[in-house]
């Protein structure tokens, strides 16, 4: 089998993946710092969390292949069991953007539901996305996917926060703006918070 030009410059290619390496530690310790701030401010707040969720230390995860594309994630506070979830996912995608998203699915989206629904409005104007997608694992910002509230007519947003399943509410943030991530992170989790609560 022949390689494309391009291809073969791709493969003769060694100082990309030196500097991945190096990218992977930075978001390594990017993502530490952002679990320390997250665990710091979770200490010091009053939440009626749903049973058996992690609050003592987040989970690090990576993967190569989000849409082919390599990705990190932490996803602290967490509750990932098969039929229910309370997750607050950060996110670095490849190419893409850093996101914050809560996600809330089976018996944690059910407790939460009616203080959302009476909520939401405290959501507009921070930048926060509804996801619209039939899947919850999708984490792209397109319009079959996440749709920006902002821009939502407050019907749509009421009927989709009246339906069952799962719901996930995220908040992108540029790559240029690495440094920000902590505070970021920190700042969405107290806007949802404060609307997931009476």
């Amino acid at each position: 089998m022949d390689f494309t030009p391009e291809e073969l410059q791709d493969l003769k290619e060694q100082d990309f993946w030196r500097r991945k390496q190096v990218i992977h530690q930075k978001v390594l310790l990017l993502l530490g710092h952002t679990e320390a701030a997250l665990g710091k401010a979770l200490a010091e707040q009053d939440f009626d969390f749903p049973p058996h969720t992690h609050l003592r230390a987040g989970k690090i995860s990576r993967g190569e292949r989000y849409l082919e594309l390599p990705y990190w994630i932490l996803d602290y506070p967490r509750l990932l069991q098969k039929e229910n979830i309370f997750a607050l996912r950060t996110m670095l995608w490849w190419g893409h953007e850093f996101s914050c998203t809560l996600h809330l699915q089976g018996k944690p989206w059910q407790e939460y539901q009616k203080m959302l629904q009476k909520n939401w409005p405290q959501l507009r104007g921070q930048g926060f996305y509804l996801c619209v997608h039939p899947h919850p694992w999708a984490y792209y910002y397109a319009p079959d996917n996440y749709l920006l509230m902002d821009e939502m007519p407050d019907l749509v947003i009421e009927t989709h926060l009246a339906q069952g399943g799962f719901l996930k509410l995220s908040r992108p943030l540029g790559l240029e703006a690495s440094v920000q991530l902590p505070d970021f992170v920190c700042q969405s989790w107290q806007i949802l918070r404060l609307a997931l609560q009476s």
